[in-house]
């Protein structure tokens, strides 16, 4: 076949990085080279084989694109996607899609652009994972579900609708009909999550089909999945809970039948988290997991385990739920899906519950901790780019950066095993990958300290032992931590010289929710003028976490005079001096981890008089979190308030005077009281100094 055109010739000598000699560059027998080239891969090794690819096309692409070079980019890239190398993968298939889309059959440019849409995804680009789905033409079934649910998630319900309406239409088949009203039925529980008419309706009628899809012959891996994807929608109207296990117990019968040993496993735990709920079932299916490195399933199903009610003892069930988070917070993923959301959230407040009944506290700040450090983790999944080393050291910084990159893909990949129920075929792959990868960060790390030991002690992750924060505390600070657990809302408290759980805990019943308490009160502090701070003395809100929160506190703290309140969101300590005037005698500084307080203090970094200033909301605690644990020594404030330009330059003319900078900072504090702070001064009621240096 005609060569195209030799103007990408250039371009084709510069994006290849050779790793043979230059005799086997140039030999010429490039046939041999890909015939090995696709044996290593077939092995499984794959850095081998992508060795061997890229020493043979730099070579045979020198003069331009064949189509036997088109062919062997196209094995490049599925390579390089296979072990997580998403920046190599994304920049082959671009090349492709630009230069060589003459010489690929329509067959392979869909399936490039399926595999460029899931590599987006696995890395949180959901929009451009749309893009490249809306791109193929004349798509499939599995590629228009994939695009509504891809709409879905980054929250363009319209789209989403538009695509499973039309499947609805498809009366001649059930499968597709079926996959289209339970999208709907997703769809429209996002609009009202508390159900609706419509909603009813949309169930109806999924179990009004089922009967037909489950008729159906063959086609066991569509059938599954359209009828995982239905009870998902079922299982979030209780009503229909019954339905949704039906469904689930159907596909497991077609599992059995299809002897895919993964499908069956995955339904097994599937269908028993519904109603059953047999704890044998949750042993067996997390013991399946494990052996087959699928770790985010096996947490899962350690979760429902520990969570559910059953004959486990106490002792039991404290084990498997520590077993569960740890796991978790090892492969958690940037999108667990909102049921595993609720699951973890559950799982750790039952662990705390079990850990303050039994007066075990000392493994309440583990477990507290490490909840901590998933929520960390979870900022640096989210949002990556936190390391900046400066000039001379970019190619560090790229490679770290890309590493997290890399590693966080790869986990969202293990963990859509479970979540969309397919990919299997690629989880040794991943999990080889995804260690060679982590221990390739750990020894950059290394360098990294070098030259920046904050970072390299954040992106290290290493947990801050109970002595160790006790040994930074000053004598006269308090660490107090609430602890929302099962069933009531207590405060731990750390200083120098003791730990505990504070006074009596506060009974949660159903009349409170602390969760949505607590955002209530964020927004009616952000509503009040700094005349009205008064109106919150009758405040519900603000009663009831100041009964909860300050009452058990209040002997202990009576022995110290500065409070680090530690808290993920921001609890308003400060404003409690309302209706708990003896708060307003109190230092007050707001952090959201123990990692924090003990910090700066381990890397020995010190508040400078000229440090640089940053302000942040209140309701972006994390944001917070995340800039002064990347740049120890700076000076951070929290704002209650939206404050316009001009308030905001009363602030910080504010705090540049020494006296005010003493009575906000850790060393001085700040209470509720109305002393120096009258006239301009008034608007420092909704600033709240973050740290503790």
């Amino acid at each position: 076949m005609a060569r195209l055109l030799p103007i990408v010739t250039v371009f084709i000598a510069v994006f290849f990085i050779s790793g043979c000699s230059k005799q086997d560059a140039t030999s010429g027998n490039f046939p041999e080279l890909y015939r090995k080239a696709s044996f290593f891969a077939e092995k499984g090794e794959y850095e081998q084989a992508l060795m061997l690819y890229n020493t043979a096309l730099t070579a045979d692409t020198s003069g331009g694109l064949s189509a036997r070079s088109v062919q062997a980019l196209y094995s490049k890239r599925h390579l390089e996607g296979v072990i997580g190398r998403y920046g190599e993968a994304i920049r082959t298939t671009r090349f492709l899609e630009q230069h060589a889309r003459i010489l690929l059959p329509d067959s392979l440019y869909v399936r490039m652009l399926v595999d460029k849409a899931m590599w987006l995804s696995e890395l949180g680009d959901l929009r451009g994972a749309a893009k490249a789905l809306a791109a193929i033409p004349n798509s499939g079934e599995e590629q228009r579900i994939d695009l509504a649910k891809t709409a879905f998630r980054f929250g363009d319900l319209s789209q989403a609708e538009a695509i499973y309406g039309a499947s609805v239409l498809q009366d001649f088949d059930p499968v597709a009909k079926m996959r289209g009203l339970s999208g709907l039925l997703a769809c429209t529980l996002s609009r009202s999550p508390s159900g609706s008419r419509e909603a009813d309706d949309l169930a109806i009628q999924i179990a009004s089909i089922s009967g037909k899809v489950l008729s159906l012959d063959g086609d066991f891996a569509r059938r599954i999945q359209v009828l995982r994807e239905a009870a998902g929608s079922l299982q979030m109207l209780e009503k229909h809970r019954r339905n949704a296990s039906y469904l689930l117990f159907r596909a497991l019968v077609l599992a059995e039948q299809s002897k895919n040993s993964f499908l069956l496993q995955l339904l097994r735990y599937e269908s028993n988290a519904v109603i059953v709920r047999k704890p044998s079932s949750y042993r067996e299916t997390a013991d399946f997991f494990g052996i087959k490195n699928l770790q985010f399933a096996q947490a899962a199903a350690l979760l429902q385990l520990g969570t559910d009610e059953n004959d486990l003892t106490p002792a039991e069930r404290i084990d498997v739920l520590r077993r569960g988070l740890q796991l978790y917070q090892n492969y958690q993923p940037r999108y667990p899906g909102t049921g595993m959301m609720r699951l973890e959230r559950r799982a750790e407040r039952m662990l705390s519950g079990m850990l303050i009944r039994q007066a075990r506290v000392f493994e309440l700040y583990d477990a507290l901790q490490q909840s901590e450090m998933r929520e960390m983790q979870r900022n640096l999944l989210y949002r990556p780019g936190y390391l900046k080393l400066g000039n001379g050291h970019e190619s560090l910084e790229s490679e770290v950066n890309g590493l997290q990159r890399d590693i966080a893909g790869l986990l969202q990949r293990k963990a859509d095993m479970l979540i969309r129920g397919r990919g299997y075929e690629l989880n040794n792959a991943a999990e080889s990958a995804l260690q060679a990868k982590r221990g390739r960060l750990y020894a950059l790390l290394d360098e990294v300290r070098n030259i920046d030991p904050a970072a390299a002690s954040v992106l290290r992750m290493t947990p801050v032992t109970l002595q160790t924060l006790q040994r930074l505390l000053k004598r006269d600070q308090l660490v107090i931590k609430p602890v929302l657990a099962d069933s009531f809302y207590a405060v731990m408290t750390i200083s120098s010289r003791e730990l505990g759980i504070a006074g009596t805990p506060m009974a949660l019943d159903s009349l409170y929710n602390p969760d949505s308490g607590l955002h209530r009160l964020h927004r009616r502090i952000a509503s009040i003028s700094e005349s009205g701070i008064g109106t919150l003395r009758k405040n519900g809100d603000l009663l009831w976490f100041s009964g909860a929160a300050v009452e058990p506190v209040r002997s202990v703290m009576g022995r110290y005079e500065h409070l680090i309140v530690a808290a993920e969101p921001a609890l308003p300590f400060q404003f409690f001096g309302v209706s708990t005037p003896s708060i307003d005698e109190k230092k007050i500084s707001m952090t959201s981890s123990f990692r924090e307080i003990a910090h700066a203090g381990m890397l020995g970094v010190q508040k400078k008089s000229d440090a640089p200033v940053r302000y942040f909301s209140a309701e972006k605690v994390a944001d917070a979190r995340m800039y002064l644990l990347f740049n120890p020594g700076h000076v951070v404030y929290l704002l209650w308030k939206p404050f316009s330009e001009a308030e905001l330059s009363v602030v910080r003319k504010e705090l540049s005077s020494t006296a005010q900078q003493t009575s906000l900072s850790a060393e001085g504090g700040y209470g509720m009281s109305d002393y120096g702070l009258t006239g301009s001064s008034a608007v420092l009621r909704f600033v709240s100094a973050y740290g503790t240096d």
